[in-house]
């Protein structure tokens, strides 16, 4: 689910720190040990993330298929249950799974808002729709777990043009997780603390599964991956953003920054 990274200080992909002076960045090795260690590691907040961003797609599939006599059923092949809330004129939906080769069990709440006219309306036209807000949190449990959880606060707006809808998504989340496990580096305690950041990512309507064709999706936070293999022992620390930008070409480039190094790799979006 490569297509659904994201982060925070954008700023840091153009060079620029933070805090508006200019910071000068050495290009890393992607052969480097410790930068494969920790892109192992974040993989699974990049999975966990597109598990939560799938769900708020289900989630509106199930509503746009519904109507005041036919109430929606569960949508998706992980949902258990969607309701509606009047007070805060909400849809909420339950999902829940157990990733088939972690055996890691994901449960997500999402509470989801669809703006039609300039106000929510429980049942939208998906012709007329402005707007969908979206509010999700995920939790994560399993062998050598302490605590996972993410979750994401997503504005998507919907323009509807003559050959298709153009959905563009703004918004932040976060994901902290404490876990031991067995990996590619031997037996690892891994703590991680993410904040990110979706700014401008397009998506048509017709290619809801593919991959965006505009805008930057990053993380930006602090890790600690403690490791003992038959190499000997690794430490990865300190603080790293990941960020992918998207093109219409469907190719992304994505640059990862740690300790005034920079990672730049150019892939297919999948």
């Amino acid at each position: 689910m490569n297509k659904y990274l994201v982060g925070a200080c954008v700023f840091l992909l153009f060079g620029i720190g933070c805090n508006g002076e200019n910071t000068t960045l050495t290009p890393g090795s992607t052969d480097d040990p410790n930068f494969q260690i920790f892109m192992e590691e974040f993989g699974n907040i990049d999975d966990g993330t597109g598990v939560m961003v799938q769900s708020m797609f289900d989630m509106m599939d199930g509503v746009f298929n519904s109507n005041p006599d036919n109430p929606p059923n569960a949508a998706g092949e992980y949902q258990i249950s969607l309701d509606y809330d009047a007070q805060s004129q909400e849809w909420v939906g339950t999902f829940q799974t157990t990733d088939s080769q972690t055996g890691a069990g994901l449960a997500v709440t999402d509470r989801v808002q669809f703006i039609q006219g300039g106000d929510p309306v429980q049942y939208p036209d998906p012709s007329l729709v402005e707007q969908v807000k979206s509010i999700l949190s995920m939790d994560i449990s399993g062998e050598g777990i302490e605590s996972a959880t993410g979750f994401q606060n997503i504005t998507m707006a919907v323009d509807h043009q003559p050959e298709d809808v153009l959905l563009t998504l703004n918004g932040t989340g976060g994901w902290q997780a404490t876990l031991s496990h067995t990996g590619t580096a031997g037996t690892c305690d891994v703590s991680m603390d993410f904040a990110s950041t979706a700014s401008g990512v397009k998506i048509w309507g017709a290619q809801i599964d593919g991959c965006p064709t505009a805008g930057s999706l990053s993380y930006s936070g602090r890790t600690d991956i403690q490791c003992t293999g038959e190499s000997g022992d690794t430490s990865v620390t300190g603080t790293w953003s990941v960020s992918r930008t998207f093109a219409p070409s469907g190719n992304s480039t994505t640059r990862v920054i740690h300790d005034g190094n920079i990672w730049t790799v150019e892939t297919p979006c999948n």
